[in-house]
């Protein structure tokens, strides 16, 4: 899994990170007091609510 924390909100950058396979596509801020807040927000995220795929047991 991979998510990008861009630092360009531009549509066609956020569609090629898309069209390259990664899952989120976050825009960061440039004050860093709220990139902080947005890391904390995105791993908050990641670690409680986002559930890795079920792979099929081996036989």
């Amino acid at each position: 899994m991979v998510v990008i924390l861009a630092s360009s909100p531009d549509d066609k950058d956020l569609n090629a990170c898309y069209a390259l396979g990664v899952i989120q596509c976050v825009t960061k801020p440039l004050d860093f007091q709220r990139f902080i807040t947005i890391v904390r927000r995105v791993g908050f995220y990641w670690v409680l609510l986002k559930k890795p795929p079920l792979l099929p047991p081996e036989s």
